[in-house]
């Protein structure tokens, strides 16, 4: 009966909302993320606040930092499931005719107020937004914009009841008033996967899609073939095994089609430059190391001399 009162309230809200915002599907929860136990393990407590109404407790917003294909919007919509609220991210809601920019922000921030409890995610922020003080050539219209977002996140109404979360590979162009302490008071890391993690999302990948079937024991001895893989990769590569297996007559997954879709499988090629600046500056950004992953100064170590390497320097 809850599913269905949440899937209603959904609709109405699409009906209603719908030009401003997006509603993000949160069919999966924690339980279908593999890795990242120590961000889940605070984002959970964080859950728990949110559904007990102890607004205090939750942060003003959240910060997402790391290189693409690491989880970032995963675990946003997860932990709107955890919570039992929903999760929307903001349309583009600028426009060319006078004023409508403003209208359909002030639209957006009554949506905020008719729909919460809930998680507004902003995805790749980055690139949507100006910082302060830079020239936008728009007449000042994304500065006004950010300053309105602002206004907005510091509602008193909204802290404790919506939840923002932004999500960046790039963090380092954020406007520093969104980061900031007192804004932004929980900044989670989200580097790339080593292959035990890996591994893990191969586990996830069958719980996200339980039609598929499989005999492999340890997924373990195919991730480790796969450095530098993201999680969508190791996704893509237990769909292809699925297949293999299909194909083969088989009604489930063996070593053989994981090693086969491992073989077969060519990852779109990353800038190995780009991933490690990127990686480096969600570690910088962090507001906790208990949020690292283990062995995390083995990881800062090799993407600082990757930088080094091609840059000449890690700063």
């Amino acid at each position: 009966h809850l599913d269905m009162c949440f899937r209603a309230k959904q609709k109405i809200l699409q009906e209603e909302y719908g030009d401003v915002v997006e509603i993000l599907d949160t069919r999966f929860g924690f339980d279908a993320i593999g890795g990242i136990e120590k961000p889940i393990a605070k984002l959970k407590e964080i859950a728990r606040y949110m559904r007990d109404g102890e607004r205090s407790l939750v942060p003003q917003s959240i910060g997402f930092y790391g290189p693409p294909g690491t989880g970032k919007t995963l675990v946003a919509t997860a932990l709107a499931r955890e919570a039992r609220i929903n999760c929307v991210k903001k349309r583009d809601l600028k426009d060319s005719l006078v004023g409508k920019s403003e209208r359909n922000l002030t639209r957006f921030h009554n949506a905020l107020r008719d729909l919460a409890p809930l998680i507004v995610f902003n995805d790749e922020y980055d690139q949507a937004q100006v910082s302060r003080g830079s020239f936008d050539g728009d007449s000042g219209v994304s500065k006004d914009f950010l300053k309105k977002e602002l206004e907005i996140m510091s509602d008193p109404d909204l802290i404790g009841r919506v939840l923002f979360i932004t999500a960046s590979n790039r963090s380092d162009l954020i406007d520093t008033a969104l980061k900031r302490a007192g804004r932004c008071d929980l900044r989670i890391p989200f580097p790339p996967f080593d292959a035990e993690t890996l591994a893990k999302i191969c586990q996830a990948a069958l719980v996200q899609n339980p039609d598929v079937k499989s005999r492999v024991e340890n997924f373990f001895l195919f991730a480790n073939r796969c450095e530098g893989y993201n999680g969508a990769d190791m996704m893509v590569i237990v769909r292809r095994a699925w297949e293999h297996a299909h194909q083969s007559g088989r009604d489930a997954i063996e070593s053989a089609d994981m090693d086969w879709a491992c073989r077969d499988y060519i990852p779109q090629k990353a800038n190995e430059a780009e991933i490690a600046l990127m990686t480096l500056l969600a570690f910088r950004e962090s507001s906790s190391i208990s949020l690292f992953p283990d062995g995390w100064e083995k990881m800062h170590e090799k993407y600082s001399r990757i930088l080094v390497e091609h840059y000449g320097t890690d700063d």
